[in-house]
C-alpha cells in the first residue's frame, strides 16, 4: 500500500529517495499520472485514491465502487473522466472532480452456476484516445465454445 517515489539526482545518473507515501490499505497494483499535477493509485483493496502532486502529494477523493482488485487506470484526455479495470463485470467511468459514475461498460456475463451472479473477465488494460472520449480495452476472456483466450480490443465510446 505504500508508494516510493524518487527524483533523479542532479547528475541523472541514479534515483534519490524523495517520498514513501502509505496510500492503501493492501497492495498498490497500477498507477497513472495526468498532466503535472494528478495521480491515481489502484490497489488489491479494490479503492483508487486520486492525488494532488501539486499540494504536496494529499488525496483529494477515494473511489471505492469496484469489488475486485484494480488492475488499470486511464485518464481522459481533458482530465474529467478515470477509467477503471478490475475484475469487476464492468469498466467504471468516474468524474475526476465528483466522483460520480459516468457509465459503466459491461464486461461480464450471467454465470451458469448462480443465474443472479454476473461475473468478470480480468480488465488488464484500458486507454483513452489522445483527444476523443473513446477508451480501448483488453482483458483476460475466454470464448465459452473454444474455452480459448479471444485475445479482443474492444472500444467504448462516451457521447
Amino acid at each position: 500500500g505504500q508508494v516510493e517515489i524518487y527524483r533523479f539526482s542532479s547528475d541523472h545518473k541514479s534515483l534519490d529517495p524523495f517520498r514513501n507515501i502509505k496510500m492503501h490499505t493492501a497492495d498498490s497494483y497500477c498507477v497513472k499520472f495526468k498532466g503535472p499535477d494528478l495521480m491515481a493509485i489502484g490497489s488489491s483493496d479494490s479503492q483508487v485514491s486520486l492525488w494532488s502532486r501539486k499540494q504536496d502529494y494529499t488525496c483529494f477523493r477515494v473511489l471505492n465502487r469496484m469489488e475486485w482488485p484494480i488492475r488499470s487506470l486511464s485518464f481522459s484526455h481533458d482530465e474529467q473522466f478515470l477509467a477503471i479495470g478490475s475484475e469487476d463485470p464492468f469498466i467504471a467511468i468516474e468524474h475526476i472532480n465528483s466522483g460520480a459514475l459516468v457509465a459503466k461498460i459491461a464486461t461480464g456475463k450471467v454465470s451458469k452456476e448462480r443465474e443472479s451472479k454476473t461475473t468478470g473477465f480480468p480488465i488488464n488494460a484500458v486507454a483513452w484516445h489522445p483527444n476523443k472520449h473513446i477508451l480501448a480495452f483488453a482483458g483476460s476472456e475466454v470464448d465459452d465454445r473454444t474455452g480459448r483466450a479471444t485475445g479482443a480490443i474492444k472500444l467504448f465510446g462516451l457521447c
